[in-house]
């Protein structure tokens, strides 16, 4: 038997950070980033034309209990609806609709697509804040973050396989 070389307990490079420090970082980091991106959406949301006649239509069916929603699917009710959105996303597009015979000439699109990415800059500054908030250089942050990511990352992977 070889008794030189090879893998030994407490053999390599340290660790630089505790696991449990790359959680409270990464986690910190990670709020911050859900809360600019609503933020994002909110605002790109409050650009569109007619917003609110959108979100008045979407609270309508929101309202609408699961369980009967598809008896409403079926009802006259949901064919206005139905004519309401196809209305506001004409005007949306600046495209004509007719809402008595529901014809139009031109089409409207079919999705509205909103991003979710904040603003450019907004991972730097939430570095920066975090740094201020930990005592942690931005580098450190950064780099805690991630790390973060990654053991995310390794989680969606393992739970698919």
């Amino acid at each position: 038997m070889n008794r030189h070389g090879g893998a030994r307990s407490g053999a390599g490079r340290p660790p630089k950070w505790s696991f449990d420090h790359v959680l409270t970082i990464g986690q910190a980091c990670e709020v911050k980033w859900r809360d600019a991106s609503k933020l994002a959406v909110e605002a790109r949301f409050a650009a569109l034309a007619n917003q609110e006649k959108i979100q008045a239509l979407w609270e309508g069916v929101q309202a609408i209990p699961v369980p009967q929603r598809k008896a409403w699917l079926e009802s006259e009710a949901y064919k206005d609806h139905s004519g309401d959105i196809e209305s506001w996303l004409h005007a949306r597009a600046g495209t004509p609709f007719d809402d008595v015979t529901a014809n139009y000439e031109g089409k409207a699109p079919r999705v509205v697509t909103i991003s979710t990415k904040p603003p450019k800059g907004t991972r730097q500054r939430i570095v920066g804040e975090v740094a201020m908030e930990t005592g942690q250089s931005e580098s450190v942050v950064d780099n805690l973050w991630q790390a973060y990511r990654r053991f995310e990352r390794e989680l969606r992977d393992s739970a698919e396989t």
